[in-house]
């Protein structure tokens, strides 16, 4: 009786190892969308947060997203916040984010400011942006921690 049980211990595990294998490509990544409320920054500027719905975010603030963050003219930019963001069993946050410049309008000393800041063209002629031809990025790596909000329970 013994014997029997392990063996059909055996080939139960053999049968769930061989499924898992075989449809971990099926199995997607979860996701979930966030809204960002507001940002803030640390006093001594190197920690900065994002107020969100969901969570609260707090990520080691890179010295040109400082400088982007203070710019006077900011108001010209928005963030888009692509895939590229994963978090861990311990909620620690990597991820890849682009500042953009719809710079129709800006100012000879505003286009100046962008390129010495890291600035380049956006040239992607399979995605097309409001202003295409006068189009700035810049893609930022950030790592930081996820905090659940009150909101969630």
């Amino acid at each position: 009786m013994l014997i029997k049980t392990k063996l059909m211990l055996f080939m139960l595990s053999i049968l769930i190892f061989g499924c898992t294998s075989t449809t971990t490509g099926v199995w997607k990544k979860p996701t979930y969308n966030e809204t960002i409320s507001q940002f803030l920054i640390t006093d001594n500027g190197d920690k900065l947060i994002f107020i969100g719905e969901k969570y609260h975010y707090i990520f080691t603030n890179e010295a040109s997203l400082n400088s982007i963050l203070q710019w006077q003219d900011r108001k010209i930019l928005k963030a888009a916040f692509f895939d590229d963001f994963s978090v861990d069993a311990n909620n620690k946050v990597t991820g890849r984010f682009s500042v953009l410049c719809f710079c129709h309008g800006a100012t000879k000393e505003q286009l100046q400011w962008l390129e010495n800041s890291g600035f380049h063209r956006f040239t992607n002629k399979n995605v097309a942006f409001p202003d295409n031809g006068n189009t700035y990025i810049k893609q930022i790596r950030i790592n930081g921690d996820r905090y659940l909000s009150n909101n969630q329970s």
